[in-house]
């Protein structure tokens, strides 16, 4: 059988992908139906030819047309997410789409901000399921009982980055629910757990608490009982579980992070960016943290070159403890070596990372007196001098050290500075402000980007200079600040008009979600009818590339359910080789032309047992008429065994 990288075009063939299980990455999905008997079939082709857009990816800047199309509409930059991954799930868009041309795709995209969100989506994975790796599980609840056996009756502050649907907040929430004793002892202690995501669809499903039934499965049984009410269809959290878990939109990447928490929970998400950005997210993960606070990391994730600044637990692979550092910057403690051992921390020499890093704060202390040290965001990690002239803590306003404490004239031109000196990487001076401070009645802002000795992202040094001029300046100065007030009073006025809309698109939002739950929840009740009768079921949304098979499915075509992933060559494999050509041909036109069809073939298991079936399939269209889903069912006429099948089944309780 040929390789079938030769044989698929990039994203994959449409056909191969529509019964797979994970449609987050056709490729794996293919090895793994070969490994559960496909091999020695065929595999169906015919996708759209998208060679011209694996040539793209050899441009200098292959996917910045579509990342700025993305950004202006979703406001998520995926610049510095793993290309590879991006390249497959965009070509997966335009083989659902029927668009060979990379070019053609951009436009398109253009036209049509549907699709733009149909992309985010795929971009955006939100797959995960409760107590995800077990084992990981019990390993973080062993290492949280033991950091809070000597800590004080407190806050408890927990923070679960990338939360998607809401599966992985609601599991720690209970684990640490259980290691506080019990549902009924949070009353004493104030837990408070941020799951967040950049997913607002995602974020709002997991605030509801509700799952489909099969969720259970995932639960160990003593829990599902305490932490769940279980109902015929779905299952739903306790409502004291909710109350300690708050739901909110965030982008890790860019929005201010929380302080002082005692648990980073962020798994499976640094694997889709690049080590750029992974460093970046760790930097903003350890200013977070509180002292001897936990970071717990995904089964294929590490910490990389930002191992210095967190230190592994002993027996606990994927949980990590901040170590000691120097403010609230990311320095550590010496590391240890051997030929240090006897030796004092007072006698030991200082490193060349430590001696790089007095110069360069040295150096800095010497070019700003009043200033601080902030990283691209505006998040503050070092403060030189006094700044208490220059700063105001705003009722309601966060806590975290960030550019957004200046004060008014400062505050407002800080981001802009930031962004064009670390464009340019070169110095980029502010103007001089009015202002009546004990400093001086002007003052402004110089940014120096650089990059630290220990390397990483590019870090701005910001130098505050005040000085005193003439009276009649100063009154010229602030008739110019009365006009840019007005103007920003009257952009301030559009973006509250613009959140209200916001909020009440949301509210529609959720209303579409809780049809779209009684849909599923009928949808159920079909197919447990189907599976009395032994009617097998499968379904394919085609714009979402979401594909499901019933058990009864799996009976039939003799696979094991836990362990097979679905796919059409799977189905194929088991069809008589004269019926092949026959059952491919209609599924590519039902999916091309929306065509339903009815088809009679012999299925044959991997016991040698022969079964005569029917599959019969069924097409939905879109308002434009473009097909959205393909579904249908497949049944035994008659068996090997007793010559007996559902028709004769039906046909004698008629009788």
């Amino acid at each position: 059988m040929a390789d079938r990288k030769d044989v698929l075009p990039a994203g994959g063939d449409l056909f191969t992908q529509m019964m797979g299980k994970d449609m987050n990455d056709t490729p794996e999905v293919d090895i793994e139906a070969a490994k559960n008997g496909s091999e020695g079939c065929e595999t169906v082709s015919g996708a759209p030819d998208t060679s011209d857009f694996r040539a793209v990816q050899d441009q200098p800047d292959p996917l910045g047309a579509l990342f700025g199309i993305l950004l202006a509409r979703t406001q998520v930059d995926f610049t510095n997410y793993r290309q590879d991954t991006l390249y497959r799930r965009i070509a997966r868009r335009m083989t659902v789409l029927d668009i060979g041309d990379y070019d053609g795709y951009v436009d398109y995209c253009r036209a049509n901000v549907g699709e733009v969100d149909a992309l985010q989506r795929n971009l955006l994975v939100s797959a995960t399921w409760f107590f995800r790796d077990p084992d990981q599980f019990d390993t973080l609840g062993r290492e949280l009982r033991t950091a809070l056996k000597n800590r004080d009756a407190g806050a408890i502050r927990v923070w679960v980055v990338g939360c998607a649907t809401g599966e992985e907040a609601y599991s720690i929430a209970i684990t640490l629910t259980e290691i506080l004793g019990g549902i009924d002892k949070l009353a004493k202690r104030n837990v408070q757990i941020f799951a967040t995501d950049i997913d607002q669809n995602a974020v709002a499903f997991a605030r509801r608490g509700l799952y489909p039934i099969s969720a259970a499965q995932d639960i160990p049984g003593a829990l599902l009982e305490k932490y769940f009410a279980v109902g015929d269809t779905e299952l739903s959290v306790r409502p004291e579980l909710r109350a300690i878990t708050l739901f909110s939109h965030h982008n890790v990447v860019r929005d201010p992070p929380f302080v002082d928490v005692d648990l980073v929970s962020i798994r499976n998400l640094l694997i889709d960016f690049t080590p750029a950005l992974q460093e970046h997210v760790l930097s903003r993960m350890h200013y977070a943290m509180g002292k001897g606070a936990l970071l717990f990391l995904g089964t294929s994730e590490t910490v990389g070159e930002m191992g210095v600044f967190f230190k592994g637990r002993r027996g606990a692979e994927k949980v990590f403890v901040k170590r000691r550092g120097m403010s609230g910057d990311l320095s550590v403690d010496p590391p240890d070596s051997a030929n240090q051992r006897g030796r004092t921390d007072a006698a030991a020499a200082p490193t060349s990372a430590e001696a790089a890093l007095v110069a360069e704060m040295s150096l800095a202390r010497t070019v700003a007196p009043n200033g601080m040290i902030c990283t691209r965001n505006g998040n503050i990690i070092e403060v030189l001098g006094d700044l208490s002239p220059f700063m105001k803590i705003r009722a309601g306003a966060s806590t975290a050290l960030n550019l957004r404490m200046l004060i008014e004239p400062l505050r407002i031109e800080a981001s802009s500075l930031i962004a064009v000196a670390t464009r340019n990487m070169s110095r980029c001076a502010g103007r001089w402000h009015a202002v009546s401070l004990p400093t001086g009645n002007r003052v402004r802002l110089q940014v120096f980007p650089y990059t630290p000795t220990r390397g990483g992202e590019t870090h701005c040094l910001i130098a505050i200079d005040a000085r005193f001029d003439e009276e009649q300046d100063v009154i010229v100065k602030n008739m110019r600040d009365e006009e840019h007030r007005a103007t920003h009073d009257a952009l301030q006025h559009s973006i509250t008009e613009l959140q209200s809309a916001n909020k009440e698109l949301m509210t529609v939002n959720e209303e579409l979600q809780t049809r779209a739950t009684k849909h599923r929840a009928q949808a159920r009740a079909l197919e447990a009818v189907q599976e009395d009768l032994g009617i097998g079921f499968f379904s394919l949304d085609v714009e979402n590339n979401t594909p499901r098979w019933n058990k009864r499915m799996f009976e039939i075509l003799g696979y094991d359910a836990q362990t097979h992933i679905p796919s059409l060559d799977s189905l194929l494999c088991r069809v008589d080789r004269d019926a092949r050509d026959r059952v491919s041909t209609a599924f590519r036109r039902a999916l091309e032309h929306g065509e339903t069809f009815a088809v009679t073939m012999p299925v044959t298991k991997a016991d040698g047992s022969v079964t005569e079936c029917v599959c019969k399939g069924h097409v939905r269209r879109r308002a434009d008429r473009k097909v959205s889903q393909v579904f249908g069912s497949l049944w035994r006429i008659r068996t090997p065994d007793d010559g007996f099948g559902i028709a004769q089944t039906l046909a004698s309780g008629s009788s």
